[in-house]
């Protein structure tokens, strides 16, 4: 995944290689700074809600479904 960029879907937390349009769940998708540090976060692993700044816990995630 180092070629390509990715936006973040904002809803599901899946990744998308393109930034134009929603995600497939109907959500906004973003490519912010604070969107790709997170995106990195996600690939390294982390599920820690607070470190990822979001609002809730999630139990699982990959690049393509997103969070479970």
């Amino acid at each position: 995944m180092t070629d390509v960029t990715y936006s973040l879907c904002q809803d599901c937390l899946r990744l998308n290689p393109t930034h134009e349009g929603g995600c497939k769940c109907g959500g906004e998708t973003c490519s912010c700074s604070d969107c790709t540090e997170t995106i990195k976060q996600l690939i390294n692993g982390c599920l820690e809600y607070k470190t990822l700044g979001l609002k809730k816990p999630i139990q699982s995630w990959n690049a393509k479904t997103g969070t479970q």
